[in-house]
């Protein structure tokens, strides 16, 4: 898992903020994965990888992000 920012030198109004506003979460995009599952007929492979794991590793699903954003 990754959390991006932007680059120092495209971050001019970023640089502006105090510290404490500098980088706000709200902000940031997580990107967690990018292989795809092996089936090619299946749609959003990359989604369905990401959740397979999530799942293998944490029992977690897709419904638990629906109410993590609640």
């Amino acid at each position: 898992m990754y959390i991006s920012d932007l680059l120092i030198h495209l971050s001019a109004n970023q640089m502006e903020k105090k510290l404490a506003n500098g980088i706000e979460g709200e902000d940031l995009n997580v990107l967690i994965g990018s292989m795809p599952i092996q089936d090619k007929e299946a749609k959003d492979r990359v989604k369905l990888n990401i959740l397979r794991l999530l799942n293998e590793k944490y029992g977690m699903t897709e419904d638990d992000f629906v109410t993590a954003r609640t």
